[in-house]
């Protein structure tokens, strides 16, 4: 009956939301070719704005009715029923409106493993943090034991990771949110800051450092800001003591030369489980101003958390008990405490003769305790660092654009053990301080040779190296040292080829690589293993895209394996050891395929889409041996093969309605594929009502159930689990049976 549920829902889908159409590119520029920055767009009866950015450029969407501009200076303009063909539109007013050049400054192929996650899908989630989001993508899997226990997995990439994400970088406008030894805490985000995220799968960015796994990718807000200062306010309520709320505040000048946002938001549950309540305090600012050519952002995001910690059950507690913490951290009420502060700021500057520079400097701030049954982690790090690149765009229809740069990160952590008695701390066992340094050099050239054809090649070179200072033991037991991993070449190579209008086809190659953290290159005595090397593998792509109905079907077909040598496996000691160590090969292969349909064009308040995807994965052990055993051939653990996602959306006037599907198949939890864990199906389903209550006050009301068939499921598995003391091996994170939730969402604009 499960199954049949999406084609049940396909012959019901006059209840359902359409996606965000598909947006043509714009260009403004004044008589002598100088791109207008700032320009204001918007469309009255669609509640739709933005600004044109340093290029003068904007994205809008097709389907709106009317395209309004206005500029200090120039004379309004208003465009009916705008649609792709702007490339012979240059209107009599001073302002041109042009269609964007093929090649842009910030040009990327059109078509890549990248999936693209709209502001509507982020400000509709019913939990205060992202795994709803991820996990939308068939290639994605985000583990999520507890709101603060998470571990993001892409194409197999990351999932023996024990407690937390690595192997792929995540960015803030160019800012990175991954600290020095490659672990990423996504989920401690206010989303309320951003307007869009992007997910790269696999190493096919080399100007983000080329992760195996890929890249997350977040844009704030003010890439698209409306032309009225707002205030906004967005709070949801849930079951077992859910309460998220976030308030913010956008506003800009008259003349839209600068602009800000400053967001709070506040983030509660008592949790589902024993020893489970979670607070999290988000305050966020960002400032962004203007000047010829050329604009100046400010972003900061502060965070403060303090989150118990259930931890994982045996599979007898999983099946009887879901509800209890782990006895051990139970017993001490095992928590974490930790502040965290990102900072950064940009320039963007338009030079002469097609040359641009994007820089910025950044800094991360990060202070943890945390009270474990085996021992108390006091933590902190500080990190700064920056980014340069400087591009060069022939901007004509056969033409180049190169660009060349660096980023350059320092992070220096300390670290102290403390005894632990019920919870109380004792004595200091270790106090270390590490610092972590890498530098990514990188270029791209971008050639079209042809209409049909865009060849895209790229690079980056990788230097990576750790110094660890003991400041606890004597000389006969110090563990001090110093580590490098040399230098990592990871070039990429793409061809872009546009057959017919309805037919996009992209092929590449690429490297990757995944660095080890300190932790893993100490031995069991505690010195550096200088033997430990990164993991490395090639990916082969190839996607295919098809639209058909004047593009409102859309199928697109993606097939690729990649191959992981010197895959890192994390061996644990005993409760608070972890070593690292190389121990084979890996394959990654798999086809996806998906399919967005737009049924009712977004007018006259009603809409109808649906988007159904679904991944075949084939991830396997080549060579690998553990220990003496000989693993090679078993299935790779903690990947699903067969993994399905299905959204419907709708609207009729005010209403507005989404129901969505997951499936995710078994998956082994040990290497030798002795345990399995068991498939689940879930889905959501939320509805809910919008409406204008005056000229500037607009209000949403929504609400949900999530799980509504109330499967039981585990929503984290920790691998190869160990077993101590003669107790059972504890794999699952037990996920939330049927709830449901409400939220309110209240916005209040101004005339500047």
């Amino acid at each position: 009956m499960k199954w049949s549920l999406l084609v049940y829902l396909a012959l019901l889908s006059f209840c359902i939301q359409a996606q965000n159409p598909d947006s043509v590119c714009i260009r403004i520029v004044n008589f002598q070719g100088r791109p207008l920055v700032g320009v204001n767009a918007w469309d009255e009866k669609n509640e739709i704005g933005t600004i044109s950015d340093i290029q003068g450029i904007i994205k809008w969407p097709m389907s709106s009715d009317s395209l309004n501009l206005s500029y200090l200076g120039f004379m309004d303009t208003i465009i009916a029923r705008p649609r792709i063909s702007f490339t012979d539109i240059k209107l009599v007013r001073n302002m041109q409106v042009l269609a964007c050049p093929i090649i842009r400054a910030n040009y990327t192929p059109p078509l890549l493993s990248v999936d693209k996650l709209i502001v509507g899908d982020l400000n509709t989630v019913s939990h205060p943090n992202i795994s709803n989001i991820l996990n939308r993508s068939t290639d994605v899997f985000m583990h999520s034991g507890a709101y603060n226990t998470n571990r993001i997995t892409i194409r197999g990439i990351g999932n023996r990771s024990p407690f937390s994400t690595n192997k792929l970088r995540a960015y803030i406008d160019e800012i990175p949110v991954t600290n020095g030894v490659g672990e990423t805490s996504i989920e401690d985000l206010d989303l309320s800051m951003f307007s869009s995220l992007n997910i790269w799968k696999g190493p096919t960015s080399s100007v983000f450092g080329a992760s195996l796994g890929g890249m997350i990718e977040f844009k704030t807000a003010l890439n698209g800001v409306d032309q009225n200062s707002r205030v906004s306010n967005r709070l949801v309520l849930g079951e077992y003591g859910l309460v998220s709320n976030s308030s913010s505040v956008h506003f800009s000048n008259k003349n839209r030369d600068w602009s800000g946002s400053a967001s709070f938001g506040h983030h509660r549950s008592d949790g589902y489980r024993d020893n489970n309540n979670y607070q999290r305090l988000n305050y966020g600012l960002q400032l962004r101003k203007f000047g010829d050519r050329s604009s100046v952002r400010l972003l900061m995001q502060h965070i403060n958390l303090r989150a118990q910690i259930p931890s994982s059950l045996n599979e007898i507690d999983y099946n009887e008990s879901p509800k209890k913490a782990a006895f051990t951290w139970q017993q001490v009420e095992g928590y974490e405490d930790y502040t965290k502060t990102i900072l950064g700021v940009s320039y963007d500057k338009g030079l002469l003769n097609n040359w641009r520079i994007k820089s910025s400097v950044f800094a991360n701030l990060y202070n943890a305790y945390e009270s474990r049954p085996f021992n108390i982690l006091d933590d902190e790090a500080y990190s700064f660092g920056g980014r340069l690149r400087l591009l060069w765009d022939r901007e004509d229809e056969i033409g180049w654009f190169a660009s060349i740069g660096s980023e350059f990160f320092d992070e220096n952590y300390d670290w102290s053990i403390f005894e632990t008695q019920d919870g109380i701390q004792g004595e200091k066992t270790n106090e270390n301080s590490e610092n972590r340094r890498y530098l990514n050099l990188f270029a791209d050239i971008n050639y079209k040779p042809w209409s049909e054809i865009i060849i895209q090649a790229g690079i980056n070179v990788n230097h990576t190296s750790y110094t660890l200072v003991d400041g606890f033991n004597g000389d006969d037991q110090n563990i001090s040292g110093d580590h490098s991993f040399g230098t990592i070449l990871s070039p990429r190579l793409s061809i872009h080829y546009v057959p017919r209008k309805w037919i996009k086809n992209t092929s590449l190659v690429s490297h990757g690589f995944s660095a080890p953290s300190l932790e893993e290159t100490l031995n069991p005595d505690g010195e550096i293993n200088t033997e430990l090397k990164p993991e490395q593998g090639w990916n082969l792509e190839n996607i295919t895209e098809l639209t058909f109905l004047e593009k409102s079907l859309k199928v697109e077909l993606d097939i690729y394996t990649m191959n992981v040598q010197d895959l890192i496996i994390t061996k644990r000691l005993d409760l608070e050891r972890f070593i690292g160590d190389n121990a084979g090969q890996t394959r990654h292969s798999g086809i996806g395929i998906s399919l967005e349909h737009n049924l009712l064009e977004r007018r006259e308040g009603r809409s109808l889409s649906y988007h159904i995807s679904y991944n075949y994965a084939r991830y396997r052990f080549l060579d690998f041996v553990d220990d003496g055993n000989d693993f090679s051939g078993n299935e790779l653990t903690g990947t699903s093969p067969n993994q399905i996602f299905g959204e419907f959306n709708g609207a009729i006037g005010p209403w507005f309605g989404k129901v969505d599907y997951r499936f995710r198949d078994e998956m082994p939890l040990r290497d030798d594929n002795s345990i399995y864990s068991d498939k689940y199906h879930l889905s959501t389903i939320q509805i809910g009502f919008k409406k204008l209550l005056f000229e500037n006050l607009s209000l949403k009301i929504f609400g949900g159930i999530n799980n509504w068939w109330n499967e039981k499921y585990a929503s984290m598995f920790l691998i190869n689990a160990s077993s101590f003391g003669g107790a059972s091996p504890r794999y699952y994170y037990p996920g939330l049976p049927r709830n449901y939730f409400l939220g309110i969402d209240l916005s209040l604009s101004f005339d500047n």
